[in-house]
């Protein structure tokens, strides 16, 4: 019988010993990168982007953002994309679209551009090609005001290497152009089980 009880404890606590065991994921931002005309880390310039057109930015390599020793990276970001107006008066309903372009090297970016990004220069992409990228979301107008600015915020996962911003003007109107602030920021997020 005390065979028994030991042999049945033994079995109990083996099962429920882990169950106890509570875990988190820790969010852990790094460092954010930003696209911009000037004085960001990598090169979009938006500034008088015309009416239906596609602006490709450099591509980024995500491995070298990394805060790991290792060659790891984080497979979640988070991107906030701001535009900083238009030149005229846009239309209510009408949307700037946020596009990823990814690739597992420097050229073959998703999309098929016509003409790939590189570190320092910008990509040129088709409109047809855009349902070939990842779509991170939508600024959708809200007012008439041109100098009025749109900024939306979220979440994507980009799984690849190497990725590129591609954002559409959706808009009867071009985007502002002089003394503009559009760009796009992405910060790695990269989960820490404790």
């Amino acid at each position: 019988m005390r065979k028994l009880l030991t042999f049945l404890l033994i079995c109990f606590l083996s099962y429920t010993v882990p169950c106890m065991a509570s875990g988190k994921e820790y969010i852990s931002p790094e460092t954010t990168i930003t696209w911009t005309d000037s004085g960001g880390d990598e090169l979009l310039d938006l500034g008088g982007a015309a009416a239906g057109t596609s602006t490709m930015g450099s591509f980024l390599d995500l491995e070298s953002i990394s805060a790991s020793a290792l060659v790891s990276r984080a497979l979640d970001y988070e991107f906030e994309m701001t535009i900083d107006g238009f030149d005229t008066a846009p239309v209510v309903g009408e949307s700037v679209d946020l596009y990823w372009s990814q690739s597992n090297a420097t050229t073959n970016f998703d999309g098929n551009p016509t003409s790939d990004p590189t570190t320092t220069a910008e990509g040129a992409i088709i409109e047809n090609a855009l349902k070939n990228l990842i779509l991170s979301g939508s600024a959708i107008v809200y007012t008439t005001t041109a100098a009025d600015e749109l900024k939306i915020s979220g979440m994507v996962q980009l799984p690849l290497r190497y990725v590129s911003p591609v954002v559409h003007n959706n808009t009867a109107d071009a985007l502002l152009s002089s003394s503009d602030a559009h760009s796009i920021k992405l910060t790695a997020i990269p989960k820490e089980i404790q």
